[in-house]
């Protein structure tokens, strides 16, 4: 899913995942560990003039949420950024 701001700007993915897998798969570490990543990530690469290449192929992490059903990271949106097409 996408979405935008209100005031018509700046567009971005949201990664939606289902509590209830989380919960079946036992992903709740995994799922912690993603978010701390990306937010470590997102921190360093603040603090670098450059960041390193690697690094710059990650979206960034903007924020993270919950609702009774789903837990959601919003990340920038990279169009076309998919790389699905790319393993065939």
């Amino acid at each position: 899913p996408q979405a935008k701001q209100n005031n018509g700007g700046q567009g971005f993915a949201i990664k939606m995942i289902p509590k209830s897998e989380i919960l079946r798969y036992n992903l709740l570490k995994a799922v912690m560990a993603e978010k701390r990543i990306l937010s470590e990530i997102l921190v360093n690469n603040q603090h670098d003039e450059e960041p390193s290449s690697s690094a710059s192929m990650i979206p960034k992490l903007f924020c993270c949420f919950h609702d009774d059903s789903y837990l959601y990271f919003v990340f920038e949106l990279c169009p076309g950024g998919t790389m699905l097409d790319l393993f065939d």
